[in-house]
This record gives C-alpha cells, structure tokens and sequence, in this order.
C-alpha cells in the first residue's frame, strides 16, 4: 500500500488538454482520471518524450491505482533510472510518471487534433495489433 504521496499530479497547463479530448479517441473523456493519466503516461513513455511539470494540479488520489497500476509505475521508473532503489520510492516514482503523462498528454492530444476523425483509433488498433504479434512471437520462441 502506498504511504506518500497521496495526489497524483499533472501540469495546470494540460488540465484543459484531458478535458479537450473528444470521444473519438477511444472514449477519452469518459474514462477516469487515473486512466487518462496512464493512458497519457504510456504514450510519453513510448515516444521517450517527457518534461517536468511547471505548475502542479491535482488530478487523482493515488489510492485509487490498483496493484497492476502501481507496477506499470514501477517499471516506468526503473527504466527510466535503471535503478533498484527507485522501487520503493514513491515520490520519485510519480514524479518520473508524471514527466512521462505530461509529454504524453501534449503528443496525444496534437496527434488527434491533426488526424482525420475515426483515423486515430484505427492507427491505435493497428498497433496494439502488431504489438500482440510480436509477443506471441516471443512466446513461441521461449517455449
């Protein structure tokens, strides 16, 4: 269970991006906060594209990640630190997520803007497609 911090954040800045985003893009805004925000911090984190927040708001409680949540946190961190240590250090694990949202919710959000309505969705199947694939891939290998 998570001790600190208790708030997840996300630049006062890109408040209005996650409340901007139609619902073509797989029913963005009918998702909860704390999916939008992984949604955005996977996205960063895909393209390496992060920055620090400027001016901090509140965006969810971190009590509301469930275990896998705080995994895919986790893993964000030590790649992005490839270190151990940052494992159990929540702060700086948010922080790195954070960064991660941050970039993540600017390149979404310019990525719908420019794509034809419909078109998003369909490049995002596409890839989790192909992503599947390749680790069905794997798996056959490894057995």
């Amino acid at each position: 269970m998570l001790a600190e911090p208790a708030v997840i954040y996300v630049d006062k800045d890109d408040f209005d991006l996650y409340d901007n985003l139609q619902e073509d893009i797989l029913n963005f805004n009918k998702r909860d906060r704390k999916d939008q925000f992984l949604f955005a911090l996977a996205v960063g984190f895909k393209f390496s594209v992060k920055s620090k927040l400027n001016k901090k708001r509140d965006f969810f409680r971190s009590s509301y990640l469930l275990p896998k949540d705080e995994n895919l946190l986790r893993v964000v961190a030590w790649f992005e630190t490839r270190d151990t240590e940052v494992l159990n250090n929540w702060t700086k694990i948010f922080e790195i997520a954070e960064m991660y949202a941050h970039g993540g919710i600017k390149l979404l959000y310019e990525n719908v803007k420019n794509t034809p309505y419909g078109k998003f969705e369909k490049k995002i199947e596409e890839e989790i497609i192909e992503k599947l694939g390749d680790i069905k891939k794997i798996k056959d290998k490894n057995e």
